[in-house]
C-alpha cells in the first residue's frame, strides 16, 4: 500500500486509533479518536496515555496472538473535560526502526453497557412481577394436592406434584 492509502485508512477508520511510543506518550491520533475524546489532536498529541486511559501500562499487555483472534480489554477512558466512559481496547506493537510503538484501537461501549443494564433491569422487573402470581399458583397446587390426595387418581397427582416442584 502507498502512504496515501494508509493515510486514507487512518483518517476514515470508524474506531479511535492512537499511536503511542515506548514511554507511553501519544504520538498520533486519528479523527475518530479526536471525536471520541472530544478534543483537538493538538490537545492529545504529546500527552501521557494515562491522561486518557488509566490505569494502563502497555508493556504489561500480552502480545497480540499471531492468529486473527482479536484480543480486547475493557478500560475506563477520560475525556480532557473529565468525563469518564467505558471502552474496549485492542492493541498491537510494531517497531519503527529500532523504536517500539503501540497502536491502540478504542471502541466506546457506553451504548452497549446501557442496553445491557436495560436488559438486566427488565429481567429483574419481570421476575418480580411474576413472583406474586407464581406464588399464588404454587399455593393453589399445594392446597389441591393436600385436599384431593385420595380423590384424585391416575396421572393427575403426579402432574400436580411435578408442577409444584417446578414452582419452588
Amino acid at each position: 500500500y502507498s502512504n496515501h492509502h494508509l493515510q486514507s485508512i487512518w483518517a476514515n477508520a470508524v474506531d479511535a486509533m492512537l499511536i503511542v511510543d515506548e514511554t507511553q506518550v501519544i504520538e498520533s491520533i486519528n479523527p475518530a479518536a479526536a471525536r471520541l475524546f472530544g478534543a483537538e489532536p493538538g490537545q492529545m498529541i504529546g500527552k501521557p496515555l494515562q491522561a486518557l486511559i488509566a490505569p494502563l501500562h502497555l508493556p504489561d499487555l500480552p502480545p497480540r496472538p499471531a492468529t486473527c483472534e482479536q484480543t480486547a480489554l475493557e478500560v475506563s477512558c477520560r475525556r480532557p473535560a473529565g468525563e469518564s466512559f467505558p471502552a474496549e481496547l485492542a492493541w498491537g506493537q510494531f517497531h519503527l526502526g529500532a523504536q517500539p510503538k503501540w497502536i491502540l484501537s478504542l471502541h466506546d461501549t457506553t451504548e452497549r453497557k446501557r442496553i445491557e443494564q436495560m436488559k438486566t433491569d427488565f429481567v429483574a422487573t419481570v421476575s418480580e412481577e411474576l413472583r406474586a402470581p407464581l406464588a399464588m399458583i404454587r399455593h393453589t397446587l399445594t392446597s389441591t394436592l393436600e385436599q384431593h390426595r385420595v380423590a384424585v387418581s391416575g396421572p393427575v397427582p403426579g402432574l400436580l406434584q411435578a408442577a409444584q416442584q417446578q414452582g419452588e
